[in-house]
């Protein structure tokens, strides 16, 4: 029962937590698995799959992108309040990959536009400037009662909030000494990288957010 639930854990994208039990059927014991999830889109093993009669087919890279446009909640079909948009943080983010967004062509390439030709909601939170923000706290202590200090990252490309967010969860991540033995040793408050691959999870996670931006709420 644990191998099955590590390798639901390990296959499928976003995680689902799965409900395992064992069934008397027939005098004989079985595993019954239950899964249950609303984030769809969900792969298995780094690709996606459509039911066809009594198998399972992989879609192709353009049905899939159809399948994520036919959403109607996703993010890319949600039209943005200002459609005066400048997307120049963006660009600049590229260029320190080496990469060149082309004038008049990267907007549909990165599905910036509605099918109305309107800019969509994810052009709206990687724009120069916009209504939304990243609240980061530190408290004292393993509970949210004592508050230290809050800050506050956002109104423009929201990647480029998340790495202001990243450089200052790095600037907080004290290094601790210990002289006490022969060898000096140093420990950091904590490990960067796991915080770093498991805070900004993935896009299923930004989206998630953004679904509870749009009922009031700060990504």
């Amino acid at each position: 029962m644990r191998d099955i639930a590590q390798n639901i854990a390990n296959a499928i994208k976003p995680q689902v937590i799965p409900t395992i039990i064992i069934e008397l059927c027939d005098d004989k014991n079985i595993i019954k698995v239950a899964v249950e999830g609303d984030e769809k889109t969900y792969s298995a093993y780094g690709k996606y799959y459509m039911r066809s009669a009594d198998e399972d087919r992989e879609i192709s890279p353009q049905q899939l992108r159809h399948l994520m446009l036919s959403i109607s909640d996703s993010i890319v079909n949600i039209e943005e309040n200002n459609q005066e948009l400048t997307l120049e943080q963006l660009k600049v983010l590229y260029a320190g990959k080496n990469l060149t967004l082309r004038e008049n062509i990267f907007i549909h390439n990165l599905i910036f536009l509605t099918r109305n030709g309107t800019y969509n909601l994810m052009a709206g939170i990687l724009a120069d400037e916009n209504s939304y923000s990243i609240k980061v706290a530190v408290f004292r202590g393993t509970n949210k009662t004592d508050l230290i200090k809050r800050n506050e990252y956002g109104y423009k490309c929201i990647l480029v909030a998340v790495k202001q967010v990243l450089d200052y969860m790095q600037a907080l991540n004290d290094t601790a000494v210990d002289m006490k033995e022969s060898l000096r040793k140093e420990r950091r408050l904590f490990d960067f990288l796991c915080f770093r691959e498991a805070w900004p999870d993935s896009k299923w996670e930004v989206e998630k957010r953004i679904k509870k931006l749009l009922k009031g709420r700060c990504i």
